[in-house]
């Protein structure tokens, strides 16, 4: 079973030698577990980019995001998303993230 870092993808089958490392990408500067499903696509927390590699997602440019970068959403892909500040429902994370919501800081709907 491989663990991948949520910031730069780095992928080893050992998770506490993954988080020993040190990382350029992550805030702590030491690589910090994706906790989701390993599964093809991943998605992007903030506009929805998928793609079915995370090393080249997360090191592709994200302009909604905080850190520049798309950033995995970690939660379940089977149930409709639902947004943490209205309540708001949908199956599709790319139409989900991009719709408006008046209560979220950012203005956009962020699933929980």
């Amino acid at each position: 079973m491989a663990f991948y870092c949520k910031y730069c993808g780095f992928e080893h089958d050992n998770v506490q030698y993954l988080l020993s490392c040190s990382c350029s990408k992550s805030p702590t500067k030491k690589h910090v577990l994706f906790e989701g499903t390993i599964t093809d696509p991943f998605y992007c927390k903030h506009c929805g980019f998928e793609h079915d590699n995370l090393k080249y997602f997360v090191t592709c440019s994200c302009s909604k995001s905080p850190t520049g970068k798309h950033e995995p959403y970690e939660g379940s892909q089977v149930d409709p998303f639902i947004c943490k500040y209205c309540g708001y429902k949908h199956d599709n994370l790319k139409y989900f993230v991009t719709c408006s919501c008046s209560k979220s800081p950012t203005k956009h709907h962020e699933p929980l």
